[in-house]
């Protein structure tokens, strides 16, 4: 049983050392180291340029004391301005011909350690015009029997040296071509410092553009195909196309070939002159100019005769029956008065009908075929009229 409490109070004891142990490695690796940090910057020959002096990672100091340290082959000190992080200066900021040039800061009427962190100075330097190019060094020191707290404990720091990289006043040199333009697509040249191969500028060539030969004609346009015409770069061989539109037929006048005649269509043509395609039309046939009808052959009592008429074009003769006596307002000639007659004599006037006898026809007696004799039919044969006005008594 006692052993058994022993072994208990021995585990709890580890774990209570293991806990603060993991504390303090904690603890430890969350604060930042004390330094002290000069700045670095870049800087041609006759510049003036600005450090800067920075603390970090203070742990509380009432006492500081730094020198630092810089190539006066390089550099010259032009100017010590205090940050607002460190009280109490106490370095004489006119002096400034002192290399190292030594800063001192304490406030004996601090209540406690300053732990601030930040630009404790920003030093101005000035490059000798006749600095040789590269790294002049700034470098601090510690006065570490003059750097502690309030509790007269020393304050150690460590230190991060800085420069001014003095570089040379660049000397542009020629203009050189880089990329040579095309015809199509722009170069380059550069202009590099002679001292250092630096490219200082850089300018666009402009693209050539193409210089083109006389175009050539590849296929000859006609009547109705297109043509085409094209021309080579003589810098690049790049070739180009152009579309030559057809010309188009250019014809002559047209030319009867076969007259028409009154029953048969006539043609004719005319000839393109550049190509040589001949184009055809149709004449319409004139149909015949008849003359008047004519009795050729006179009827009798027991036989008909003949009526005739003449095309004056074409001469062909044209002949139908005459008879000895015709029924009056028997237009169609079926030997009897019907509605059909009236039709008849509508179609004639319509010249649906070529040709009616007038003996059949003009039954109102004035001499001609006109829609009077069809209204006089159709008069009779609602019984309006017994007989035509052509009858005689």
């Amino acid at each position: 049983m006692k052993k058994l409490l022993v072994r208990k109070a021995l585990s709890l004891v580890l774990a209570i050392t293991l806990l603060f142990s993991m504390s303090s490695v904690l603890t430890v690796f969350a604060v930042e180291d004390p330094t002290v940090t000069v700045g670095s910057v870049s800087a041609k020959q006759g510049e003036t340029v600005d450090v800067d002096v920075i603390i970090s990672g203070n742990p509380g100091v009432y006492s500081f004391v730094v020198s630092l340290s810089y190539d006066e082959t390089r550099l010259k000190l032009t100017g010590v301005k205090n940050g607002s992080v460190l009280e109490g200066p106490q370095h004489n900021i006119n002096n400034l011909a002192q290399n190292p040039y030594k800063l001192t800061f304490c406030n004996p009427l601090a209540a406690e350690d300053n732990t601030a962190n930040g630009t404790i100075v920003t030093l101005s330097f000035e490059v000798l015009s006749d600095a040789a190019e590269g790294t002049a060094e700034i470098s601090a020191t510690m006065d570490e029997e003059n750097t502690f707290n309030s509790n007269f404990e020393p304050c150690e720091f460590r230190v991060e040296n800085g420069a001014v990289t003095v570089m040379h006043e660049h000397i542009a040199g020629e203009w050189e071509t880089t990329l040579e333009p095309t015809c199509t697509a722009e170069g380059e040249k550069v202009q590099k410092c002679t001292i250092c191969g630096e490219i200082l500028n850089t300018k666009v060539i402009t693209a050539l553009g193409h210089d083109f030969y006389e175009p050539y004609i590849r296929t000859p346009a006609t009547c109705t195909t297109d043509g085409e015409v094209y021309r080579t770069c003589s810098v690049c061989n790049e070739e180009e196309t152009k579309v030559i539109p057809a010309t188009g037929h250019n014809f002559g006048e047209w030319q009867i070939s076969t007259p028409a005649t009154c029953t048969t269509d006539g043609e004719e043509t005319r000839t393109c002159s550049n190509c040589g395609e001949e184009e055809t039309k149709v004449i319409p046939a004139t149909e015949h100019v008849w003359g008047e009808w004519k009795i050729k052959t006179q009827p009798t009592e027991t036989s008909d005769g003949v009526k005739h008429r003449i095309c004056s074009v074409c001469g062909e003769e044209e002949t139908r029956p005459y008879k000895f006596k015709y029924l009056l307002g028997d237009a169609n000639e079926d030997g009897i008065v019907s509605i059909d007659d009236a039709t008849e004599i509508q179609k004639y006037l319509a010249k649906m009908v070529p040709y009616l006898e007038a003996a059949a026809c003009d039954v109102d007696g004035d001499g001609t075929i006109a829609i009077g004799d069809a209204t006089e039919i159709q008069k009779y044969l609602a019984v309006i009229i017994t007989k035509f006005p052509a009858e005689k008594e």
